[in-house]
């Protein structure tokens, strides 16, 4: 049963000509079983920084150009340019939470015939309360998050860009559509790799 929904992409502009991916939260397990996906070695210690971030815009960069000026330091509040993937950088707000939220379950799982992401939110105020924070200002499209999509980063660069469809969410992050298996074995490394402590 699907519970709520963000409609992912490529990145922020639509023009990208890239399928859209879902990811949505979801009540029980699909019929496909997980495949586990173990966290990655970094070089930080406790793996990789993740935040969750409100999407302010994006833009695409034809090869060659100069990649956006605020790319490099981003402002005191933490708004800076974050590579999205392919020619595209998003402009994005302060973080709003850290990998911490994530369970550290992630996997990888065959949904309709398109691989799958699925990782849980621990609950509380450090978690889910945080997450569904942000979610109410994107889908209501609030001064926060003005482009109505939020984005997943780790170690500086979106690893998921996706337009809110819900204001709340109840416990478990899906992310599909057009991945590849290792896509999707990649982002679940990243977020369980994400979720280890500091």
């Amino acid at each position: 049963m699907v519970t709520a929904l963000l409609v992912m992409g490529a990145g922020c502009d639509d023009s990208s000509g890239a399928g859209p991916t879902t990811a949505s939260t979801t009540a029980s397990p699909t019929s496909a079983g997980p495949t586990s996906a173990g966290p990655t070695s970094s070089s930080a210690v406790g793996g990789p920084s993740a935040e969750v971030r409100p999407v302010l815009s994006c833009t695409s960069v034809e090869p060659g150009a100069s990649v956006p000026t605020a790319v490099a330091p981003p402002s005191a509040d933490g708004t800076g340019w974050v590579p999205a993937g392919g020619d595209q950088y998003c402009l994005v707000g302060p973080t709003r939470a850290t990998g911490a939220i994530f369970a550290g379950d992630a996997a990888v799982r065959l949904e309709a015939d398109q691989w799958a992401v699925a990782v849980s939110i621990r609950p509380g105020p450090d978690g889910l309360d945080l997450l569904n924070a942000i979610a109410a200002q994107c889908f209501n499209h609030e001064e926060a998050c003005p482009s109505g999509q939020l984005a997943i980063v780790v170690d500086g660069a979106a690893v998921s860009v996706a337009a809110v469809q819900t204001a709340e969410f109840e416990g478990t992050l899906q992310i599909s559509g057009s991945l590849s298996e290792a896509e999707a074995q990649a982002i679940a490394r990243s977020l369980n790799a994400a979720s280890l402590p500091a």
